[in-house]
């Protein structure tokens, strides 16, 4: 009775500990790694990001961030890409054999044009489960789409640790 009594209380005191689930900063999920960065509230807030370069001259040719953000952790895709786009033309992407989504430019800065995607439901489970991920944009002036794959390996085991 005694070592019941000892076990009882070992497990209430293991199961009021707070539960550390934090993803670490750099951590790798196949081709995507945990980033975070500080709130201007003092808050951590972590996503997956995934980087695409060129072979030429190693600058950046496509940033893919997902994470949970704003007031009510939202799953965002956030996409930076290159100078020199076409505004007008937006953002394609395509997951598998699902019809294409478009989402439109929000800014464009010294890094680059950004765009992003509140991920519903569907959308979110298509991204997890998906085989293949596409980004297209065209280039200004241009007549012919240029289309990056984005890996999906250990996007949805990345996702896991961030919630």
């Amino acid at each position: 009775m005694r070592y019941l009594l000892s076990s009882l209380t070992t497990l209430s005191v293991i199961a009021a500990l707070p539960v550390l689930a934090t993803p670490q900063p750099g951590k790798a999920y196949d081709d995507w790694a945990v980033e975070c960065e500080q709130t201007p509230g003092g808050e951590n807030r972590c996503f997956l990001s995934q980087t695409q370069l060129l072979k030429e001259n190693n600058a950046r040719l496509l940033k893919a961030s997902i994470g949970y953000l704003g007031p009510q952790d939202q799953p965002m895709l956030v996409l930076v890409l290159p100078l020199g786009v076409d505004l007008r033309a937006g953002i394609a992407m395509k997951v598998d054999d699902a019809p294409q989504i478009s989402l439109p430019y929000q800014q464009c800065v010294q890094d680059g044009c950004t765009g992003a995607l509140p991920l519903d439901g569907p959308t979110l489970t298509a991204l997890r489960k998906a085989k293949r991920i596409q980004i297209g944009m065209l280039p200004y002036g241009g007549k012919q789409t240029v289309t990056i794959d984005v890996s999906p390996n250990g996007l949805a085991r990345g996702m896991d640790a961030l919630r």
